[in-house]
């Protein structure tokens, strides 16, 4: 990942793999939503900030996990503090000793997941 910007408002970049499904479920709520389509990393961003607030996290990010049907990598720049949120859950999930491999890209699929259930009220696969 590389940090970009100035030390007051730091960005990072990264790239996520997740499943074509996913990715036009994404642009399907920020659509109806009214986001720019060039505002994924916001909506991404916002995602990762409901999930790490909630109390139970963990075992939706437990929960997470990718067919290995068609996937596409994503471009996303996120603010330092959302890398930060990240980074946090990563350390509180080891520390709890979950078994799963933990990394921040099961932590931000999680997210979309979560986001994407809660919008549509109901099961999200992909």
């Amino acid at each position: 990942m590389k940090v970009l910007g100035s030390r007051i408002e730091k960005k990072t970049r990264t790239s996520l793999r997740l499943p074509a499904i996913a990715i036009e479920m994404i642009k399907k709520s920020m659509l109806n939503q009214s986001y720019g389509s060039r505002e994924r990393s916001r909506w991404i961003s916002e995602a990762v900030e409901r999930l790490v607030n909630k109390n139970d996290f963990w075992h939706l990010v437990a929960e997470e996990f990718m067919d290995s049907g068609e996937n596409e990598v994503i471009p996303l720049t996120l603010e330092y503090r959302i890398s930060a949120l990240i980074k946090n859950a990563e350390i509180q999930m080891r520390e709890g000793g979950d078994s799963k491999v933990v990394d921040r890209s099961i932590i931000l699929r999680a997210a979309i997941s979560q986001r994407l259930i809660t919008e549509g009220g109901g099961v999200v696969e992909f």
